[in-house]
């Protein structure tokens, strides 16, 4: 390949861009291509008083998720050796909690030490769609349809699941988000 931009290299303010254009370019491809003529802006993250639509763009995932996955993006698939890894692993991150293991110059990385439950990528999904909900009522600029759009880098949460999260939600807020997106890898959900 001539140009190959790896998405570990970005800073995170890029990172944080290139997931705000990915969100926007998703939805006009796959959802409506009226999400083209969003502007991008802050609070929420694209505007259109034409369409009359705000949509901010968030992750659904826990702050030890994040640094396992910046972990992952720093050293995987480079070719590097395992114990290396290991090492830097050590030097770089020592609160990282997970599990990372070099077996024969392989490395094993896992956000957990042993089982988890998959629950806890709703809790995600729930918490910062309430501090979402919170920052709308305080600071951002308020449209005819106020969106959402969550990435929750996960291909294990289920329909079920979404629905049971959107009965449960108990939000004291006024304004509440008319629509909510739920990108699961391979599925969006659109509430």
């Amino acid at each position: 390949m001539k140009n190959t931009i790896k998405i570990s290299d970005l800073s995170k303010k890029e990172y944080n861009r290139y997931l705000e254009l990915y969100a926007r370019l998703s939805l006009e491809k796959a959802y409506d291509i009226s999400y083209g003529q969003l502007d991008k802006k802050e609070s929420p993250d694209w505007q259109s008083e034409t369409l009359g639509i705000g949509l901010e763009v968030t992750q659904g995932i826990s702050c030890h998720e994040g640094l396992t996955n910046a972990i992952a993006q720093r050293y995987f698939g480079r070719e590097l050796d395992g114990d290396y890894i290991l090492q830097e692993v050590k030097k770089h991150f020592p609160k990282f909690k997970g599990n990372i293991e070099s077996v024969d110059g392989v490395t094993i990385l896992s956000n957990s030490k042993g089982l988890y439950d998959f629950s806890m990528y709703i809790n995600n999904i729930q918490k910062v769609y309430l501090e979402k909900t919170k920052k709308l009522n305080r600071n951002y600029k308020v449209f005819k349809s106020n969106q959402l759009y969550i990435f929750t880098f996960q291909s294990t949460i289920i329909e079920d699941d979404i629905i049971g999260f959107f009965n449960l939600i108990d939000n004291e807020f006024k304004l509440q988000f008319d629509v909510c997106f739920i990108n699961c890898i391979h599925v969006l959900y659109v509430c």
